[in-house]
């Protein structure tokens, strides 16, 4: 899968991830506390790049971190 991700607010950069081989689930990296942020999930297949989903998630107060 190829991730990409960016705060809702507009401000901050958009951030890359991906998962390596037939691997499911990331901890992505970087993040801000109390912040929503857009995820774009797309699968990768031999054929090339598959259909885009979006979801909005929010990060947890705290220091900066990580959502699964």
């Amino acid at each position: 899968y190829r991730l990409s991700y960016v705060p809702l607010s507009g401000t901050g950069e958009i951030l890359e991830a991906q998962t390596i081989g037939a691997e499911t689930t990331i901890v992505l990296q970087e993040l801000f506390p109390i912040t929503t942020y857009r995820v774009s999930v797309s699968p990768e297949y031999a054929s090339g790049i598959g259909n885009e989903m979006l979801v909005d998630g929010t990060t947890k107060e705290g220091k900066s971190g990580n959502l699964e």
